[in-house]
């Protein structure tokens, strides 16, 4: 038989196959890139679900009501990215490589509705996160914007992470004072302006718990391992080598109540350049165990008429007969902008009764002052 003649059905049969062998190859790649996108958008949204649950740690810290969007939204985040078995399929490759695996030829075949199901879960997961993503519901917060005082001290920490020379700052001030909601707003800025390529912020608190802050920064940092290493100096050690590894990292502790805290025991890396610490205090303290505070910024409480104006804002309109008493109440809080919201809404469209009590309490209540290390 001449060789001619077998080319001929060769090609024919070359001709038949390729089309479907080159879809299939077409799909791998196009779902392997959704795939990879999918990752992406799943790894910001854990991100911002980790700062978003900063900032309502540090509002119930401070007595403030947590709105129910933003509840449910944590919830409907947790739902999203909990490790179910279609989403580790998905994220795995897992499903592509079965697709891969099974020899069909054709998107009409059980193969291609298989494909055609899985191009489907990955558009609608996607759909979701990016729908997460772009729920806007953190309001600004004008009470701490609008006050002059307030601004004095974003500069002045503004100024000290700008500064080369500076690695450890410290910002204390009386309970109540808004360190939290200003350091929440250093974050943000500093985010906004690029200063910095990672910022976490994590809650120390009375009774230091290492592993939860390590795990805080941990999360933010995608470092997943860590989560499940029980002993405290490799936890430490990762930490402190996944830290060095960014260009430009910020790391906020706050409510510290102990000038004894180890930072080398947490794993924040002294020495790195591209590494700086802020941590918040009621105590003016000179050093974080071994490590100098390079600057101390005070977080002064609110003059008389910012307190006023707090106070008005928050406890609504009065009649005029309870002026006199709303003054003297807002002038008791000695300027902690925590006591002027918590007792302004509480007291909103209350009798006399409870004004009078309120302000007979405050006047018998005592404050704790700044405590100098």
């Amino acid at each position: 038989m001449p060789v001619l003649d077998l080319v001929s059905p060769v090609t024919e049969i070359f001709k038949c196959l390729l089309p479907p062998i080159l879809l299939r190859i077409g799909y791998l790649i196009r779902h392997r890139r959704k795939i990879e996108k999918l990752g992406r958008k799943v790894d910001d949204l854990k991100n911002l679900r980790v700062d978003l649950q900063v900032r309502v740690d540090a509002a119930r810290r401070n007595l403030e009501s947590i709105r129910r969007v933003v509840q449910v939204w944590l919830e409907r985040v947790d739902k999203e990215i909990s490790k179910d078995e279609t989403m580790e399929r998905l994220m795995s490759g897992q499903a592509l490589q079965v697709l891969n695996s099974q020899s069909c030829f054709s998107a009409t075949t059980s193969c291609g509705s298989s494909r055609y199901v899985l191009g489907c879960k990955i558009e609608r997961k996607t759909i979701i996160i990016e729908e997460l993503l772009e729920e806007d519901f953190l309001p600004a917060n004008p009470d701490f914007e609008s006050f002059a005082s307030r601004k004095v001290a974003i500069n002045e920490v503004m100024a000290a992470l700008k500064d080369q020379g500076t690695s450890l700052i410290g910002v204390y001030g009386m309970g109540g004072v808004g360190k939290t909601m200003l350091m929440n707003e250093i974050s943000k800025q500093v985010q906004e302006e690029k200063i910095f390529d990672v910022v976490v912020m994590a809650n120390v608190s009375q009774n230091v718990d290492l592993k939860k802050i390590q795990a805080t920064i941990a999360e933010v940092l995608g470092l997943e391992r860590i989560m499940k290493m029980e002993d405290r100096r490799a936890r430490a050690a990762m930490l402190s080598a996944r830290l060095m590894d960014e260009k430009s990292v910020l790391v906020i502790l706050d409510d510290l109540w102990t000038q004894n805290l180890n930072l080398y025991d947490v794993g924040i890396p002294r020495g790195h350049q591209g590494c700086k610490v802020a941590i918040t205090t009621r105590m003016r303290i000179q050093a974080c165990n071994s490590w100098i505070v390079d600057k101390n910024i005070e977080v002064g409480v609110l003059t008389e008429d910012e307190s006023w104006d707090l106070f008005k804002k928050n406890v609504g309109d009065s009649p005029d007969t309870q002026l006199e008493l709303s003054r003297h109440i807002a002038n008791e809080c000695k300027g902690l902008p925590i006591a002027l919201v918590t007792l302004g809404r509480a007291l909103r469209n209350k009798d006399n009764l409870l004004w009078e009590d309120t302000a007979l309490q405050l006047k018998n209540a005592t404050f704790t002052y700044i405590e100098v290390a």
